[in-house]
C-alpha cells in the first residue's frame, strides 16, 4: 500500500487525514511537533516529530509516496515571525521531497489566500503558494471546513453558548464551505490520479450567508437566536483589545479579517475533476445529527 507523510498531524485537518487514511490501509507517518509519553498511534501508522523550520529529519522521508504539508505557525503577537518560519520550513520540506523522489506534494492552502486578503493566515497562504510547482504539485484551497474544529466549531460553540449572536454588518458576508469529510476524499482524489496537479478549489458549489449559516447551525441544535449587528470597525477594535490584554474569545482578530474580506472562487470544475460531490451545510448538520 502506498505510504504517505502528512506535516501538522495533530491539528484539526492533519488529524483527520492520518484517520482517513489509516482507514484505506495506507501506510501514514504523522508528523507532530511533540511526540506524546506512553501514547500508542493508531494501527498503520507512525509518529514523527517534526518542527518548522527546523527540526526536520530527512530519513523520515524514506520509501514515501506522498507528502502532503498542513503544518502552519499562525501569527500571534509572540510569533511576529510566524510567516519567515512558513516559508523557509516548506521550502527544506519542499526540497528534500524533491531528493527522496516522492511521487506528489499536496499543500493544504485556503479560500484565505487571495490578493485581497487582510489577514495574515491568508496572506502566509498565499505567498507559500508560490513555492509550489503547479506542474507537479497539488495546491488546495478548501472554504470553511465543516467539522469539529476550527473556525466552523468556534462559531458553533459561540452560538450554544448564548442566545445572543453578534454579526458583522448584519451576516451578509458570503461563504464556501467543504465538510471534513468531503476534504479527506478530494486529497486522496488527487493524490491518486497522476494526471491531477496544479490548483483545486474545493467547496459546495453554493455559497450562503453566515448569517443563514449560523440560523441553520442553531437550528439543527434547537436553539434560539437573537441577531446584534455591530459595524466591522466595532468588532475589530474588540478584538484587537482583547488580543492585547491575552482575552480569549471565540473569535480572533484573524478570523475576523478573514470573514470580512472573504472571495468567492469557482468551484465546479475542480469538483468534476477530482469527482467529487460536496456536501451542503444541511447534509453536513444532518450526518453529524445521526452520528
Amino acid at each position: 500500500m502506498p505510504k504517505i507523510l502528512i506535516s501538522g498531524a495533530s491539528g484539526f485537518i492533519g488529524s483527520h487525514l492520518v484517520k482517513h487514511f489509516a482507514s484505506q490501509g495506507w501506510e501514514v507517518t504523522a508528523f507532530i511537533r511533540t511526540l506524546p509519553e506512553n501514547v500508542s498511534p493508531p494501527p498503520g501508522v507512525t509518529f514523527k516529530q517534526l518542527e518548522l523550520p527546523h527540526f526536520i529529519q530527512p530519513e523520515d522521508f524514506e520509501g514515501a509516496h506522498y507528502f502532503v504539508h498542513c503544518a502552519c505557525e499562525k501569527y500571534r503577537p509572540s510569533k511576529k515571525n510566524s510567516s519567515a518560519i512558513n516559508v523557509e520550513g516548506t521550502r527544506t520540506l519542499l526540497k528534500i521531497a524533491r531528493q527522496k523522489k516522492i511521487q506528489k506534494f499536496v499543500f493544504l492552502s485556503s479560500m484565505s489566500a487571495h490578493p485581497q486578503a487582510r489577514s495574515r493566515y491568508g496572506q502566509h497562504k498565499l505567498l507559500l503558494e508560490s513555492e509550489f510547482d503547479p506542474s507537479r504539485d497539488v495546491i488546495i484551497r478548501p472554504g470553511l471546513v465543516l467539522g469539529k474544529g476550527g473556525l466552523f466549531a468556534s462559531i458553533s460553540e459561540m452560538i450554544q453558548k448564548s442566545p445572543f449572536i453578534p454579526l458583522i454588518n448584519g451576516g451578509s458576508q458570503l461563504l464556501q464551505t467543504i465538510s471534513i469529510h468531503d476534504l479527506c476524499q478530494s486529497i486522496e482524489n488527487s493524490l491518486v490520479r497522476p494526471d491531477i496537479v496544479g490548483f483545486l478549489n474545493v467547496a459546495h458549489p453554493q455559497p450562503i450567508t453566515l448569517k443563514k449559516m449560523i440560523e441553520k447551525i442553531a437550528k439543527n441544535h434547537q436553539l434560539r437566536t437573537h441577531f446584534l449587528s455591530f459595524p466591522f470597525w466595532f468588532f475589530y477594535l474588540i478584538l484587537k483589545i482583547a488580543n492585547a490584554i491575552r482575552l480569549p474569545l471565540s473569535l480572533s482578530e484573524e478570523n475576523l479579517l478573514g470573514l470580512q474580506y472573504s472571495q468567492i472562487f469557482e468551484v465546479e470544475n475542480d469538483l468534476k475533476k477530482i469527482g467529487l460531490s460536496a456536501q451542503s451545510l444541511e447534509e453536513y448538520l444532518a450526518r453529524e445529527s445521526t452520528v
